[in-house]
């Protein structure tokens, strides 16, 4: 058995990388730059049927809405659940200063929430990663379209 109170750095790291990360920062830095990228990807799509005539695009859109929603939902919720696990063990730990819990369930619990994080930011990059592509395939099918005009 471990005193949960020595571990209380710990989980206040985790609770804050699980909460404050998460929600507040990935999220929202994701769905900017794909934001910018789809908007990017529009604009090179209509400059490569103007210089091509042919209507075949990359449909990042479903491609996007197909992952990202659904990553998005799943891992918001896991790192909530590990956040509010992390805050209760915390409250119980300031009330209950002597409070000792197995050294597995400690692990347990600190575990998904370091490996939570990662795999948003993994999955988070993947799909921006996947439009990133799309894009540099259309610019590469539009450099191709100008150097046979010329």
């Amino acid at each position: 058995m471990i005193r949960i109170a020595d571990f209380n750095s710990v989980l206040q790291i985790a609770f804050g990388l699980n909460a404050l990360f998460y929600g507040f920062d990935l999220v929202p830095q994701t769905e900017s730059r794909i934001r910018e990228l789809a908007e990017k990807h529009h604009k090179l799509a209509e400059k490569k049927i103007e210089l091509t005539k042919n209507h075949e695009v990359f449909p990042i859109g479903f491609v996007v809405s197909a992952t990202y929603p659904f990553h998005k939902r799943i891992l918001t919720r896991l790192s909530l659940l590990i956040s509010v696990i992390a805050l209760a063990y915390m409250l119980y730990a300031s009330f209950h200063p002597d409070a000792q819990a197995p050294a597995v369930l400690i692990w347990a619990l600190l575990l998904p929430a370091f490996l939570i994080p990662w795999v948003a930011v993994r999955l988070h990059s993947r799909t921006v990663k996947l439009v990133e592509a799309a894009n540099s395939t259309l610019e590469k099918q539009i450099e191709e379209a100008q150097r046979k005009r010329v």
